[in-house]
């Protein structure tokens, strides 16, 4: 399966994020996007995480700088991974609660 960066999506997330921004939507932005390469996972999601910060700083969301919060519920393998691979992407940037 061929796997697209964000921006070469059909989503148009610069006119979503735009429009969210002029009604005021002040909540969370969960983005999911395909797995990435075998073993280059976590470069990929870097990508697509410096792609979706500058949309949204360029639709003028300026909230960016707060804290992540993220609760994991699990710690089975899955979890684990998700918290290893979120501490490596974010490092002291984000509190997990587990």
């Amino acid at each position: 399966m061929e796997r697209f960066p964000l921006e070469q999506a059909n989503a148009e997330i610069p006119v979503l994020l735009s429009h969210l921004h002029k009604i005021g939507y002040k909540g969370d932005f969960v983005m999911e996007a395909a797995r990435g390469e075998a073993g280059k996972e976590l470069a990929w999601v870097r990508h697509n995480r410096e792609f979706v910060l500058s949309q949204l700083q360029a639709a003028g969301f300026r909230f960016l700088s707060e804290l992540m919060k993220i609760l994991i519920i699990g710690l089975g393998s899955i979890g684990q991974r998700h918290l290893r691979n979120l501490r490596a992407l974010l490092g002291d940037d984000v509190e997990i609660l587990a």
